[in-house]
């Protein structure tokens, strides 16, 4: 599991245990007989509790990002691109929000693309060379990027190249 899901799963279940115990009585308190309002008002209780924490789940298992061309494979991945294709993909990139933990992998792959592009002409098709771990975080970036109507075309196709890219060497084997 990786360390973001180990995370949002110890969130779950400690909001989980904060639900049950503010709708469970505090356990000083003694009673001998529940009358049946009360004995209604703890199953309701513990039924919401229950539907809370069955929400949460399906709430957590969609927010959850998955790539659809994760390889467990270490043969490199070569993709064809557009030299322009590739200085679109790094001008969308310049533009995704990272967090601090993500600097080295966003700078990783604006590093690899920068570096196949510099001094190419638009309209060159260049071969690009990506680790599965930098197909992955490159797929990952352009996910979350924020793009306009204009862009959702650069983004659909380096996506779908990688995608064609990623599932070559798995044909070429069989």
């Amino acid at each position: 599991m990786s360390p973001s899901g180990a995370a949002a799963w110890g969130r779950f279940l400690r909001s989980v245990l904060c639900i049950l115990r503010h709708s469970m009585p505090a356990p000083y308190v003694r009673r001998a007989i529940l009358l049946p309002s009360q004995s209604i008002m703890m199953s309701k209780n513990v039924v919401f509790a229950f539907l809370v924490t069955v929400s949460a789940a399906f709430c957590a298992r969609a927010q959850s990002t998955t790539s659809t061309i994760i390889s467990t494979s270490t043969v490199p991945v070569t993709a064809k691109l557009q030299a322009s294709q590739i200085k679109e993909t790094l001008r969308i990139l310049n533009n995704v929000d990272i967090r601090a933990i993500e600097v080295d992998v966003f700078l990783d792959v604006r590093n690899l693309l920068s570096r196949a592009t510099n001094g190419k002409a638009d309209t060159d098709v260049l071969k690009v060379e990506l680790t599965p771990d930098q197909t992955v975080n490159l797929d990952l970036l352009l996910q979350r990027s924020k793009v306009s109507g204009a862009d959702s075309v650069t983004v659909s196709s380096m996506r779908a190249a990688l995608n064609n890219a990623a599932s070559a060497p798995a044909t070429k084997k069989k």
